[in-house]
C-alpha cells in the first residue's frame, strides 16, 4: 500500500519577523526567490510556513538535506531535484498550511470556510460540472451548501496540482464527486472542524493508496 504522509499546522501564532530570521537563512534557494517576490508579511508568512511544515516533514521521513532541494517544471508545479522518487505538494489559507508526500504524484489544497453563498453559486455554475452544480443546489441548508462547496473546490484544487497541468485543465473537465472521481487517481477529503477544509489526490499505481494525518512534532 501508498502512503501519502498529510501534514497540517496552525500559524496562527507565527510571527513572520521570527521566521525571516530563524527558517529564511537556512531555506533553499527556491524558496528564497520565491519570498522575495511577495510584497505582503501575510503572504511571506504563509508561504515560509508551509515550506517549513515541509522542512519539518522530511526530517520525520528521513529526508535529508539535499534531499530536499526543490525546483519547478514547466507548469510550476515544485518538485524535489535529487528525489524522483518522492513527491511533495504543499497548500496554505490563512492561519493554516498543509502539505503531502508521498512515493506517487500528490496534490493538496486548503482553503478557509468563509460565507460566500452568492459569490459560491456563480464560481460553481462557470467552474463545476453539472451534476456537481447540480448536487451543490440540492443542498438545502446555508452552511451546509457553504461546506460542500469548499469540499468540490479544495478537492478539484488538489487533483490539479497533482496532474501539474495548471490551468490548462478546466475544472469543469472532471467531476470529484464520489464514484465519479477521475481514474487513476484517489481524492480524500479530511475532516478537522477548525473552520478549514482540507483535500488531498494522489496518482494511482500497483497498490492502494492510504491517507496518513499527521501533526509535525515539535522540535
Amino acid at each position: 500500500m501508498n502512503e501519502i504522509f498529510v501534514y497540517f499546522s496552525n500559524i496562527s501564532e507565527v510571527n513572520t519577523d521570527c521566521l525571516k530570521e530563524t527558517y529564511l537563512p537556512i531555506a533553499s534557494d527556491h524558496v528564497k526567490s520565491k519570498v522575495e517576490r511577495l510584497k505582503s508579511d501575510n503572504a511571506i508568512r504563509e508561504t515560509l510556513s508551509a515550506y517549513l511544515l515541509l522542512h519539518k516533514a522530511c526530517e520525520e521521513l528521513g529526508l535529508d538535506g539535499s534531499d530536499r532541494e526543490i525546483a519547478t517544471d514547466g507548469y510550476g508545479k515544485p518538485y524535489f531535484v535529487n528525489r524522483p522518487d518522492k513527491y511533495f505538494n504543499i497548500s496554505h489559507s490563512h492561519e493554516r498550511v498543509m502539505c503531502a508526500i508521498g512515493d506517487v504524484p500528490v496534490g493538496c489544497d486548503v482553503q478557509k470556510i468563509e460565507d460566500k453563498s452568492e459569490r459560491a453559486l456563480k464560481i460553481a455554475k462557470r467552474f463545476f460540472t453539472k451534476e456537481e452544480f447540480e448536487k451543490l443546489m440540492s443542498v438545502e441548508e446555508k452552511e451546509e451548501r457553504n461546506a460542500f462547496f469548499f469540499r468540490m473546490w479544495t478537492l478539484k484544487e488538489s487533483y490539479i496540482k497533482c496532474v501539474g497541468g495548471g490551468l490548462a485543465i478546466p475544472l469543469n473537465s472532471f467531476s470529484v464527486l464520489e464514484g465519479r472521481e477521475p481514474e487513476g487517481y484517489s481524492l480524500h477529503s479530511f475532516v478537522h472542524s477548525d473552520g478549514y477544509k482540507y483535500s488531498c489526490t494522489a496518482k494511482k499505481c500497483a497498490s492502494e493508496i492510504s491517507f496518513v494525518s499527521k501533526w509535525p512534532k515539535d522540535k
